[in-house]
């Protein structure tokens, strides 16, 4: 099955996308190409951000830790999402403050 999305997508990719199908698994990328595959075939398709959202709301992590990824992964890899464009207009977002709005309702 993953040839099948081979044109598309890495192997790496592929492959994924082909075991999140056949065992109504979850795929997690940021790559525009393999989330689109993942959409199409109903696949859940959490991001990187999304997953750093979901550690924090877990308690798995530290909004703080969140934010330390998160800034590395922009400073270091290059990290590029649209959330990451919206956040950015908002000078204040953090982790922290997502935390500090749910501990004050």
């Amino acid at each position: 099955m993953a040839a099948t999305f081979l044109e598309r997508l890495n192997p790496g990719e592929a492959q994924a996308v082909a075991v999140a199908e056949t065992v109504d698994g979850t795929v997690i990328a940021d790559d525009g190409d393999a989330r689109t595959t993942a959409t199409q075939r109903d696949i859940r398709l959490p991001g990187s951000i999304g997953l750093l959202v979901r550690f924090v709301e877990n308690t798995l992590i530290s909004a703080a830790s969140a934010d330390t990824y998160l800034k590395r992964w922009i400073d270091e890899a290059g990290f590029h999402s649209p959330a990451r464009e919206s956040v950015s207009r908002t000078e204040t977002f953090s982790f922290q403050s997502l935390q500090n709005d749910d501990a004050s309702q």
